[in-house]
């Protein structure tokens, strides 16, 4: 996605006036994760969380469609990571696609509808 997301979070927040206590408190999370978040000590988030940063914030370069689907927005971010994971190593990613290609083709030929 974004890579310094973190980051981005706090130098908006910061831009738009919201002080890290308030900013906790619109997002129903406590300070302290928070601040785990803007620092990069965690880099997990809940779907309905990041909704509530980019309905405040507008930091996401991504659409609607994706925010709102779980499934979208997996996908969105793994696109992401394949493509840093093909620039440090083409042939393991590669490999990585292949082997989802055929799970997903086997699925298909193997699951009664």
């Amino acid at each position: 996605m974004i890579d310094n997301f973190g980051e981005v979070i706090r130098k908006i927040r910061i831009e738009q006036g919201f002080g890290l206590n308030e900013f906790a408190k619109i997002l129903d999370v406590s300070p302290g994760y928070l601040s785990n978040l803007e620092t990069g000590k965690t880099n997990t988030i809940q779907l309905s969380i990041l909704k509530k940063i980019q309905g405040k914030l507008h930091i996401l370069p991504i659409n609607e469609e994706i925010i709102n689907s779980p499934i979208s927005f997996r996908l969105h971010k793994l696109e992401h990571q394949l493509i840093d994971s093909y620039e440090v190593d083409r042939q393991m990613t590669e490999l990585l696609i292949h082997q989802i290609e055929s799970t997903i083709k086997w699925i298909k030929e193997n699951t009664s509808q």
